[in-house]
Protein backbone atom coordinates (compact mmCIF):
# COMPACT_ATOMS: atom_id res chain seq x y z
CA UNK A 1 0.00 0.00 0.00
CA UNK A 2 2.68 1.97 0.85
CA UNK A 3 3.82 2.71 -3.53
CA UNK A 4 0.53 3.50 -4.20
CA UNK A 5 -1.17 7.05 -5.20
CA UNK A 6 -2.92 9.04 -2.88
CA UNK A 7 -6.76 8.75 -3.86
CA UNK A 8 -8.15 11.80 -6.01
CA UNK A 9 -9.99 13.00 -2.91
CA UNK A 10 -6.90 13.34 -0.81
CA UNK A 11 -6.31 17.28 -2.22
CA UNK A 12 -9.54 18.15 -0.93
CA UNK A 13 -9.25 16.70 2.46
CA UNK A 14 -5.34 18.26 2.89
CA UNK A 15 -7.52 21.70 1.41
CA UNK A 16 -9.82 21.68 4.19
CA UNK A 17 -7.60 20.20 6.72
CA UNK A 18 -5.43 23.22 5.92
CA UNK A 19 -8.25 25.56 5.84
CA UNK A 20 -9.39 23.97 9.23
CA UNK A 21 -6.65 23.64 11.18
CA UNK A 22 -7.70 20.46 11.55
CA UNK A 23 -5.41 17.28 12.38
CA UNK A 24 -5.77 14.40 10.19
CA UNK A 25 -6.62 12.22 13.03
CA UNK A 26 -8.98 14.48 13.58
CA UNK A 27 -10.88 14.94 10.25
CA UNK A 28 -10.65 11.37 10.09
CA UNK A 29 -12.66 11.04 13.08
CA UNK A 30 -15.04 13.39 12.58
CA UNK A 31 -15.68 12.81 8.99
CA UNK A 32 -15.73 8.67 8.64
CA UNK A 33 -14.83 7.57 12.42
CA UNK A 34 -11.75 6.42 11.63
CA UNK A 35 -8.57 8.01 12.95
CA UNK A 36 -6.02 6.39 10.45
CA UNK A 37 -8.35 7.70 7.08
CA UNK A 38 -6.15 10.23 6.13
CA UNK A 39 -3.25 8.97 6.71
CA UNK A 40 -3.88 5.29 5.33
CA UNK A 41 -5.84 7.69 1.77
CA UNK A 42 -2.05 9.13 1.46
CA UNK A 43 -0.73 5.23 1.20
CA UNK A 44 -3.09 4.96 -1.71
CA UNK A 45 -6.31 3.63 0.60
CA UNK A 46 -9.39 2.71 -1.47
CA UNK A 47 -12.31 4.12 0.14
CA UNK A 48 -15.28 2.41 -0.88
CA UNK A 49 -18.43 4.75 -2.17
CA UNK A 50 -20.12 5.58 0.87
CA UNK A 51 -16.85 6.48 3.08
CA UNK A 52 -16.45 9.02 -0.12
CA UNK A 53 -19.66 10.48 0.36
CA UNK A 54 -19.13 10.97 4.00
CA UNK A 55 -16.08 12.52 2.86
CA UNK A 56 -17.93 15.18 0.57
CA UNK A 57 -20.50 15.44 3.03
CA UNK A 58 -18.01 16.73 5.97
CA UNK A 59 -15.78 19.06 4.16
CA UNK A 60 -19.33 20.73 2.51
CA UNK A 61 -21.65 20.31 5.65
CA UNK A 62 -19.29 20.04 8.87
CA UNK A 63 -21.97 17.25 9.41
CA UNK A 64 -19.52 14.59 11.68
CA UNK A 65 -19.94 10.79 11.10
CA UNK A 66 -21.29 10.98 14.88
CA UNK A 67 -24.00 13.59 13.83
CA UNK A 68 -24.93 11.24 10.75
CA UNK A 69 -25.22 7.75 12.88
CA UNK A 70 -27.46 9.59 15.91
CA UNK A 71 -30.09 10.98 12.63
CA UNK A 72 -29.86 7.08 11.11
CA UNK A 73 -31.11 6.06 14.88
CA UNK A 74 -33.33 8.70 15.67
CA UNK A 75 -35.04 8.03 12.48
CA UNK A 76 -35.16 4.39 13.08
CA UNK A 77 -36.18 4.87 16.53
CA UNK A 78 -39.39 7.23 14.71
CA UNK A 79 -40.26 4.35 12.53
CA UNK A 80 -40.42 1.99 15.08
CA UNK A 81 -42.89 3.99 17.35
Amino acid sequence: MSNRTPHPIFAAVQAHIAQTGLKPSDFGKRAVGDANFVFQLEQGREPRRQTLQRVVDFISTGRTYQDLKAERVQRSNRGAA
